[in-house]
Parts: C-alpha cells; structure tokens; sequence
C-alpha cells in the first residue's frame, strides 16, 4: 500500500472516530440537561417557562 493512500485511510479513520466522539459529546450533554431540568420542582419550571415569552425592554 502507498504511503499516501496508508495516511488517506488514517485520515479517514481519524476523522470517523472524532465524529463519533462528537456525537456521543452532544447525547451525553442534552440527556445530562433532560436529566437537570426534570429534577427542578415543576412549579419553577412552569414559571420560567412563563417568563420565557416576555417582551424584552428596549
């Protein structure tokens, strides 16, 4: 095998684990804020979902 195409493949390879590490960065942190957000007592939720919608002074 040419030590071009060798390096193209470790690229390759390379650039498929960072994605995988990636993706499974962005599972771990959205299950990481579903599991904060469903221990906070619900009538704080319900008022921070309130106030979400609120006009912004200018």
């Amino acid at each position: 095998m040419e030590l071009s195409q060798l390096l193209n493949e470790i690229r390759a390879n390379y650039e498929t684990l960072l994605t995988r590490n990636q993706i499974d960065t962005v599972l771990s942190t959205s299950t990481q804020v579903m599991i904060s957000y469903r221990q906070i007592p619900s009538r704080i939720r319900r008022q921070s979902m309130s106030t979400q919608f609120l006009p912004q002074p200018l």
